[in-house]
């Protein structure tokens, strides 16, 4: 399943000329910028490096893209945040980003990003497979915790019933539920001060181009992207701040 999301074939929703991804691939083949028209909040840049060239499968190459190989050996406090959406080919976008920290570059690093609009089923499917996939980076680092799984928290029943939903559906994986208040723009300032300080690298793979695009636009509708990131940023860095990360489990 991880496999059929990284290709794109449970996204239907998505058609290919009018994706993010294909749309910012046209604007930086064509137009000669690695930003869609008009910028954006964040920089797309920030998170590039000058002189980034994007390529055919999606992937972006540049100062702060990282091949896998070339990764820090010291990562450590990998997070997937996640915003979540419930709604089949429209409407906002399940999206789930996922961080790490290297202490002694003190740098974060994107490592993967999916993002979709599906129904609930299907998410919960997606999710589950991206989790379990998520372990492995724990793994290859010899973590003695399993990358942490975050979720935003939504007001009032049906808030509390996701929380224990997402605890049913990941058992063996780490969790976290938080609430999310205030201005996306508030919460999202974290991460756009550390990109444009050249703090943030970028993992190169086929959902690079799909990222950049929703930086350019934010924050413009779609901001699902952005918004995960953002809240997984900010977890990533109290964690750092604090030397080691609370598990709520």
């Amino acid at each position: 399943m991880l496999e059929r999301i990284r290709r794109g074939e449970l996204m239907a929703s998505e058609d290919h000329e009018g994706t993010a991804g294909s749309a910012f691939w046209f604007s930086a083949l064509y137009q000669g910028s690695p930003t869609m028209r008009g910028g954006g909040w964040i920089r797309t840049v920030w998170l590039t490096g000058p002189n980034a060239i994007g390529h055919t499968d999606g992937s972006w190459s540049g100062a702060y893209m990282v091949r896998d190989g070339d990764l820090p050996l010291d990562l450590s406090l990998f997070v997937r945040s996640w915003d979540e959406a419930a709604t089949q080919g429209g409407g906002d976008y399940t999206a789930g980003m996922l961080w790490a920290f290297s202490p002694s570059q003190r740098l974060f690093f994107i490592l993967d990003h999916v993002r979709g609009q599906w129904s609930s089923a299907p998410r919960d499917a997606v999710i589950k497979a991206v989790a379990l996939s998520d372990n492995r980076w724990g793994e290859r680092y010899r973590q003695a915790l399993k990358p942490l799984q975050l979720f935003q928290l939504e007001g009032g029943s049906s808030g509390k019933d996701r929380e224990s939903a997402v605890h049913d559906l990941l058992p063996g994986c780490r969790v976290e539920v938080h609430s999310v208040t205030g201005d996306k723009l508030v919460r999202a300032d974290g991460m756009r001060s550390a990109a444009e300080a050249g703090r943030i690298r970028m993992r190169m793979g086929p959902w690079n181009g799909d990222l950049l695009a929703a930086a350019a636009r934010f924050p413009l509708e779609p901001d699902d992207d952005i918004d995960a990131g953002s809240f997984g940023y900010n977890r990533i860095a109290r964690g750092h701040t604090a030397a080691v990360v609370e598990d709520n489990l």
